[in-house]
C-alpha cells in the first residue's frame, strides 16, 4: 500500500501537459494532462496532432 502511494506521487510530480496543434504548429487547445484526452479532442480536427507542451 505504501509503495503504491509513492509510485502515484512520482507520477504526479512528473506529469506533462499535452497540447493540440494544427499542421502549421499553431496551438488549437491546451490543458490536457494525459495524451489520450488530447488525442480524443484532436480526433475530428483535420491535420491536428498532439504534442508535449514545452
Amino acid at each position: 500500500m505504501l509503495n503504491r502511494f509513492y509510485s502515484n506521487r512520482k507520477e504526479m510530480i512528473s506529469m506533462q501537459e499535452w497540447i493540440v496543434v494544427d499542421q502549421f504548429g499553431n496551438m488549437i487547445a491546451q490543458g490536457f494532462y494525459d495524451k489520450q484526452s488530447a488525442e480524443f479532442y484532436a480526433k475530428n480536427i483535420p491535420n491536428a496532432s498532439v504534442e508535449k507542451k514545452s
